[in-house]
Formats: C-alpha cells, sequence, structure tokens
C-alpha cells in the first residue's frame, strides 16, 4: 500500500488546470508548495468542521488552479500564496451555496464536473474516525428552495476517494 506522500502525488497527477476559455488565470499545472499547519487557523474559525487529514495534507502540500479530475469532478482551486487566503475566497465564491452548506455541515472542495454546478463536499456530521463521507448535492435546490439534497455518495471518505481516483 502506498504512504500519504505517494497517494496525493498519484492524485495530483490526475488534476488537469481547466482551459483558459473558461477560467481567465493563465494556465499552471499543481505543484508543491510548502506551507505551514498555522494556515488553516483562519480557515477553520468560519468552517463547521477541520478538513480530513489528507486533504489537509493535499492543501498544505500543493498548490494549483481549478482543475478537471478525469471527467467526473473538478476541484477547487489552492492558489500559490503565503497562506490559504485563495482556497478560503474558492469555498466562499458562490455564497449561494456556502450559506446553505457550511451551517449544514457541509464543507465544498469541488464540483461535479467542469459543467456540471452540484458541489461536492465533505459530510462533517458523518465523521468517521477523521475522515468524512464524500457527497454531492443537488445544486438547484440549495439555490432555489435553500435546501439540503444530497444526490449521492461519492466515497465514504476524503482517503477512499482519491485512492478511487488515483487509481483509475
Amino acid at each position: 500500500m502506498a504512504n500519504d506522500s505517494d497517494l496525493l502525488d498519484a492524485f495530483v497527477a490526475q488534476f488537469t488546470p481547466l482551459e483558459e476559455l473558461i477560467y481567465p488565470e493563465p494556465v499552471v499545472h499543481a505543484g508543491k508548495q510548502r506551507t505551514h499547519d498555522t494556515a488553516l487557523e483562519p480557515l477553520y474559525t468560519c468552517m463547521p468542521a477541520k478538513f480530513p487529514r489528507l486533504y489537509e495534507r493535499l492543501v498544505l502540500s500543493y498548490r494549483w488552479q481549478t482543475s478537471d479530475i478525469g471527467d467526473a469532478f473538478r476541484i477547487l482551486a489552492n492558489p500559490p500564496g503565503s497562506d490559504l487566503s485563495g482556497l478560503k475566497q474558492e469555498i466562499f465564491r458562490d455564497k449561494g451555496l456556502s450559506d446553505q452548506l457550511l451551517p449544514n455541515g457541509f464543507v465544498q472542495f469541488g464540483f461535479q464536473s467542469a459543467y456540471e454546478y452540484d458541489p461536492i463536499c465533505f459530510a462533517t456530521k458523518c465523521r468517521s474516525q477523521s475522515d468524512y463521507p464524500i457527497v454531492r448535492i443537488d445544486h438547484e435546490e440549495i439555490l432555489c428552495n435553500h435546501r439540503i439534497k444530497i444526490i449521492a455518495t461519492i466515497a465514504n471518505s476524503f482517503r477512499e476517494f482519491v485512492q478511487q481516483l488515483s487509481s483509475g
């Protein structure tokens, strides 16, 4: 079994930056950038729970722009910088989503795909050890009816999510 560093390397290798047609910033491939653990503290003050440990390691070890992961998912950007303010900006970018998701214990880290708007989230109220199930939530229910409707559980944990995407 691969260690966490190898697992994250394989996961990040799946990232394909979205084209400039979609996002105006220049295409930059994911790369390693070590960030001190204290950079998580300002983020955690406005979230319902801490990230799973493997996701913490990902955001503290790598930086990337919004990217596709295969054909199935889009991961929110964690842009280069001295802190994680860019990631925080991404999580809170759509107030219509974040204002409903976060108080209900869902922390968005992606979307269903580049052209889908259903958020992919950590379901923090369903904690299992140091990880959470990964769920897809219906964006129309949130934006139109102010309700959370889970469409699917994608993986039982972020670790399982990463392993699934890294092995394919």
